[in-house]
């Protein structure tokens, strides 16, 4: 199965940066271009290292809240931490050396919270490199279902 995967313009450390598609993207970080057609409004899945997940539900809700509301208008959109969850839920990850552990457990009931208001799925994984694997294997899977 052959598809091109697009990287927002805006990721300052992008986790595909070989045959990948450079565009900025309204919602997310991630989509991708399939067969000629490009999924950006359809498809997103939003990636999150682990001390902007905490800090950007702790922080920068508002905003993150507004990304959910257009989330809404696609077909597909997921959320990929690059931790586990029981590694944030402990403040176990590089970073969060200068957060308090309420904050991060704070962090994972909000995201747990997310998932149920805004029906958006939330993936808790090994680092950055089961990060891209997930996020190929949600691509695929959705173009599976095409």
């Amino acid at each position: 199965m052959k598809y091109q995967i697009i990287v927002d313009n805006r990721e300052r450390r992008p986790l595909f940066t070989k045959n990948v598609s450079n565009e900025t993207l309204k919602t997310g970080d991630y989509s991708f271009i399939f067969d000629g057609h490009n999924f950006k409004n359809e498809f997103a899945i939003e990636y999150k290292a682990p001390p902007d997940a905490v800090g950007t539900v702790l922080g920068g809700h508002v905003r993150f809240k507004k990304e959910l509301l257009r989330a809404n208008e696609l077909d597909y959109f997921a959320i990929v931490i690059s931790c586990l969850l029981t590694d944030l839920q402990s403040g176990n990850f590089k970073g969060s050396e200068h957060m308090l552990a309420r904050s991060t457990r704070t962090a994972v009931k909000i995201f747990d919270t997310l998932q149920l208001k805004y029906e958006v799925p939330v993936f808790y994984v090994d680092g950055r490199v089961e990060a891209k694997h997930k996020i190929r294997s949600l691509i695929e899977d959705y173009i599976e279902e095409l």
